[in-house]
């Protein structure tokens, strides 16, 4: 199957219970990927480190950063 095969034939093949099913399915994937497209980057946290600049290498803040994390 290629992904510009019409999936209506498909889904008419299927017993009417699974097609509901398959038609409930394929919104939740259209609900999600609407979700996905409508976050935005945030860059709310550039240059909260700052403060470090010049006391550290880059590798050293990254230690520092995941013994934070832990």
């Amino acid at each position: 199957m290629s992904h510009s095969e019409p999936i209506e034939p498909l889904i008419n093949q299927l017993p009417p219970e699974l097609q509901r099913e398959a038609i409930a399915y394929i919104k939740r994937l259209m609900n999600k990927s609407q979700k996905i497209a409508k976050r935005k980057l945030s860059l709310d946290w550039a240059g909260g480190l700052s403060y470090m600049k010049g006391t550290c290498s880059s590798t050293e803040l990254q230690h520092r950063i995941t013994e934070w994390w832990i």
